[in-house]
């Protein structure tokens, strides 16, 4: 991370009805600090980002349904 200049990093799990998704990695060259109006930006982020994933995974399981019953008729 040092070769780079990052000295910050900032791991945010991203969690949908308590299963994790995935993980939000946020790299910096200067210490993040977060106020308040920060944190709730970064929370929705967040939120929106599980939602968008899960979407993306009922999408993909679909298309992988639909590609199945189309092959078997």
């Amino acid at each position: 991370m040092q070769t780079h200049g990052l000295s910050s990093f900032l791991g945010v799990p991203i969690l949908l009805d308590g299963s994790l998704l995935a993980v939000l990695a946020l790299l910096g060259r200067e210490p993040f600090y977060f106020g308040v109006d920060e944190q709730t930006i970064l929370e929705s982020f967040v939120a929106q980002a599980a939602v968008a994933v899960q979407n993306a995974s009922r999408y993909a399981a679909e298309m992988v349904a639909r590609d199945a019953s189309e092959a078997a008729a």
